[in-house]
């Protein structure tokens, strides 16, 4: 990686580190104090954890299940944490205008696809097996689909992900796209679960 100067090439460069880092630290928050929360739920599992506000939004049903464990038996949280950590050190990159090489920005891209993937896979989850919304959980997702959208559309603009034109679309509209996704995970929340959200309220 080589330090640029302002060009075309790494147009938005500012912006871009600015959503990221403002995101991964909401990421490594959440992350963290999930993690706390599992093992202090791990510690004394007859109290309920601080995360259960109600009958709609908690994490205490999901904390200990093989969803929240996906990878060779470790907490999501634990990897959330780390993989924030490196969008943390992306965004300080990008706001001091360093270039990142192509293989670094396919990796991004297929990263934050990959993301895309859990927010929907855990969104579901939640709906229809937990029937449950964990608040941390919540706000990994919101600051998982900013950092997406914005990854995706700038690496395709610049052309290090074909096509370029759609990149170039998708980061024009970046704020837009990530708006849409987010608005499509709430309706579907609504939807799937408005008798316990109307029994709550």
């Amino acid at each position: 990686m080589t330090r640029t100067s302002r060009t075309p090439s790494v147009f938005g460069a500012t912006q871009y580190g600015l959503v990221l880092l403002v995101c991964s630290l909401f990421g490594i928050w959440a992350s963290v104090a999930l993690l706390a929360a599992e093992l202090a739920y791990l510690k004394n599992p007859l109290a309920a954890p601080a995360c259960d506000l109600n009958t709609l939004i908690g994490c205490g049903v999901s904390l200990l299940s093989p969803q929240a464990h996906l990878v060779a038996g470790l907490p999501n949280a634990l990897i959330g944490a780390m993989a924030f950590s490196v969008i943390a050190l992306i965004a300080l990159l990008q706001l001091s205008k360093v270039s990142f090489p192509r293989w670094l920005w396919v990796a991004l891209v297929a990263g934050s696809i990959g993301a895309l993937v859990f927010v929907a896979y855990f969104t579901y989850q939640s709906v229809a097996v937990f029937k449950a919304l964990c608040p941390y959980c919540m706000v990994i997702w919101a600051a998982a689909i900013p950092i997406a959208v914005f990854t995706i559309g700038r690496a395709m603009a610049l052309g290090h992900v074909p096509p370029r034109s759609v990149g170039t679309h998708l980061w024009t509209y970046r704020w837009l796209y990530t708006l849409a996704v987010i608005m499509a995970v709430v309706l579907v929340v609504v939807i799937t679960m408005r008798t316990q959200i109307a029994a709550v309220i």
